[in-house]
């Protein structure tokens, strides 16, 4: 009867997944969700410039062997500030509008539903329980 008892409970076992309230804010007493939106822009943009410096280098790789090895030379001051001046630069293209051209939807969907996943709260629940109880 136990047993019975505990696959009754796994067979109702279910995982809600939930956006997390940072992704929420009130604008003129409307819920919105500019902050996951924000994010998830600014995540895309990022990527897209990624994207390009890969391909840029991936273009360049049989060139110059001596340049390859000073981007593996430089100090985490030097690394940290070219980060600084990649989210300035994010920052900026965000403010403009200036939306990558150089993605495909399917990679696109892919960063969204990733962003979404690390943006959630994921609560186990028994499926028979009632929703108020959640």
């Amino acid at each position: 009867n136990l047993r019975k008892k505990k696959k009754e409970n796994e067979r109702n076992k279910l995982k809600i997944q939930i956006v997390h309230p940072n992704c929420f804010e009130i604008i003129d007493n409307k819920l919105t969700m500019n902050p996951f939106i924000r994010s998830l822009l600014r995540k895309i943009i990022g990527i897209s410039r990624d994207k390009e410096k890969i391909d840029k280098v991936l273009k360049n790789n049989d060139n110059d062997k001596d340049k390859k090895e000073e981007v593996f030379q430089k100090t985490e001051e030097e690394k940290e500030k070219e980060k600084e001046l990649e989210e300035i630069e994010i920052d900026k293209l965000f403010k403009e509008k200036k939306w990558p051209k150089n993605m495909k939807p399917i990679d696109i969907n892919k960063i969204v539903q990733e962003h979404y996943q690390q943006n959630s709260i994921f609560i186990d629940c028994d499926g028979r329980d009632d929703i108020n109880k959640l």
